[in-house]
């Protein structure tokens, strides 16, 4: 447990020091630190959705329990992750483009994935059934996709990491991505470790 801890502190005070360090873009600013956080965390939110939806969808091939356990357990930590992106998106929209993000249509797929997560878990309570609980659990990551595939930035058209031609910047992005993915995993992990502990 101690040595679990030890390793959540290491991967939360390294994103900082990331964060801290992460150099100024010529258009944004400090303000690119923001976009970075709110980058990396949509794109494991929408990672996380869609190993859920691939937990349900084994669930659903192969009858195995454990595998809509697991996918249970990846929305739990897909929900957080997409919260914070939801939150740190309004933030950096706010901040670098002086826009309100609901003007985005991204915001709106951000939402409705977070709306979809709280109606599986409703259908869950509700149901009782494995086989139903497991095609509400694949909706915030199907659904989420198709809206994510119609929606187009408004406020600023480019994504400011692929605009950049600055390897520097796109290898913190990377760094950011992998602390960020890293701290998924293990609250994922410290989930999983939930159902073994009830077996």
């Amino acid at each position: 447990m101690k040595k679990n801890k030890f390793w959540l502190m290491v991967m939360l005070l390294s994103l900082v020091l990331i964060i801290i360090t992460l150099p100024q873009e010529q258009k944004l600013g400090h303000a690119l630190k923001l976009v970075y956080l709110h980058g990396g965390l949509s794109l494991v939110a929408y990672l996380w959705y869609g190993l859920t939806a691939i937990l349900a969808l084994g669930f659903l091939v192969t009858r195995q329990k454990n595998l809509l356990l697991k996918g249970r357990k990846f929305l739990v930590v897909s929900f957080w992750l997409m919260l914070l992106a939801t939150i740190t998106g309004a933030i950096t929209m706010k901040i670098t483009w002086g826009a309100v993000y609901f003007k985005e249509p991204r915001f709106f797929v951000m939402v409705s994935m977070l709306i979809f997560t709280g109606i599986a878990y409703f259908a869950e309570k509700l149901y009782q059934n494995s086989l139903i609980s497991s095609v509400f659990y694949m909706l915030p990551g199907i659904g989420g996709f198709t809206l994510r595939l119609f929606s187009k930035r408004i406020v600023h058209p480019q994504n400011p990491i692929g605009e950049s031609n600055s390897f520097t910047l796109k290898f913190w992005f990377l760094l950011v991505l992998l602390n960020l993915l890293a701290l998924s995993f293990y609250f994922t992990q410290r989930e999983l470790r939930l159902i073994d502990n009830k077996k």
